[in-house]
């Protein structure tokens, strides 16, 4: 997958009025996987609750050696849904 493609295409669609907040988290998980955690964590901050949210969480913890939010997000995380974007 081209993750900075598809991070510009999410960054445009934020810019529209109508935008679904969910296109954070997307945008959120191409900035992590850019290594632009910094950026990541305010996009998924946007992003409405979901388990994917979370799992963007789990990982940004992890990257940034945060014990206690990763054990919160880990405690969250729903083993039996699949999201399709690799994590």
């Amino acid at each position: 997958m081209n993750y900075q493609e598809a991070m510009k295409i999410y960054e445009i669609l934020t810019e529209k009025p109508d935008c679904d907040p969910s296109v954070y988290c997307y945008l959120a998980a191409c900035y992590f996987y850019l290594g632009m955690y910094r950026k990541a964590e305010e996009a998924v901050q946007r992003a409405p609750h979901s388990s994917l949210q979370n799992r963007v969480q789990f990982h940004l913890a992890q990257k940034q050696g945060d014990e206690a939010r990763l054990m919160t997000h880990h405690r969250a995380l729903e083993y039996d849904v699949v999201e399709g974007i690799g994590f």
